[in-house]
């Protein structure tokens, strides 16, 4: 997750006003260490929050760890320990869709936790990076693509955007490099040169992520 992201979701949580008592939900929550120390800003400015205000807080993640509550794999056929979990007044489910082999059955589980009346947010990177954990599928849906699994006779979409993110960002190489380009035209065209080198330098492409707030009906 990045900063600007767990700003928007904290503000927007901060709309819903969640109350003492009720719960969230965090699908794909990985342990403490990830949201305290190597996140920091996770823990900060979404779930201290929701703490300090008596909300009840699910972390749910297919590995053991410090701070998850239920361990079980979202994607299996059939898994009874979310069958005891109650429907929560909101779901969240961050950069974990394209970690999994079956969104459709994540998605739907997603759908199952959350009570009538209920939101869902999801997050997934638009444009970023291969970075596998375990797996990654490479899915970087817009935000169009995430609102297209949600049936709107079911579902009222509350917020729908992609917002630009800081980060290592994504380098693109022009086919022709640099030095060949000044190879080919400094003896005779230097001007050329100059102005070749722009327009062949490696393209340099912001991350993004794409973001998703439904209201289930």
């Amino acid at each position: 997750m990045f900063l600007e992201e767990a700003l928007w979701i904290a503000n927007f949580l901060a709309t819903l006003r969640v109350y003492r008592g009720q719960a969230l939900i965090d699908v794909g929550s990985s342990d403490e260490r990830l949201r305290c120390l190597a996140l920091p800003f996770v823990d900060y400015y979404i779930f201290r929050p929701l703490r300090e205000s008596g909300v009840t807080i699910i972390y749910i993640d297919q590995r053991e760890g410090k701070g998850v509550s239920i361990v079980c794999d979202m994607t299996s056929e059939s898994v009874e320990v979310l069958k005891n979990i109650t429907p929560a007044e909101v779901v969240l489910c961050t950069s974990f869709l394209e970690h999994v082999a079956n969104r459709d059955r994540v998605v739907q589980r997603i759908k199952e936790l959350t009570r009538s009346g209920g939101y869902i947010i999801i997050t997934v990177p638009y444009v970023y990076k291969y970075h596998p954990d375990p797996i990654d599928t490479l899915y970087r849906p817009s935000n169009k693509d995430l609102e297209a699994l949600f049936t709107r006779d079911e579902y009222t979409v509350v917020e729908s955007m992609t917002i630009e993110v800081e980060g290592e960002p994504v380098i693109v190489t022009r086919r022709l490099s640099i030095r060949i380009i000044h190879k080919i035209t400094r003896t005779f065209f230097p001007r050329l040169a100059l102005k070749l080198a722009s327009y062949f330098a490696p393209i340099i492409i912001k991350n993004k992520v794409s973001i998703l707030a439904v209201q289930k009906k």
